[in-house]
């Protein structure tokens, strides 16, 4: 039962573990790693055609919403 000296990469390595435990991590460098490293866009080419879908729906509802406005505006 000896004393033992702590070497500095020791104290470096525990100090490194520690880090990765108690700090959150960073939802940029997450967000960051996901598009470099997934193939986000490929998944996103399978659904193209539900997405252009739901965009005409959105432009189409909004015409329908702002027309009483327009016709009012157009009136005066």
């Amino acid at each position: 039962m000896g004393i033992k000296a702590l070497r500095v990469d020791d104290i470096e390595t525990a100090r490194w573990g520690s880090r990765g435990v108690m700090s959150k991590p960073n939802p940029l460098k997450k967000f960051r790693r996901f598009i470099e490293h997934s193939n986000w866009d490929e998944y996103l080419l399978k659904y193209e055609k539900w997405i252009d879908v739901s965009c005409v729906a959105v432009i189409a509802m909004s015409v329908v919403f702002f027309l009483p406005v327009a016709l009012s505006v157009f009136r005066v």
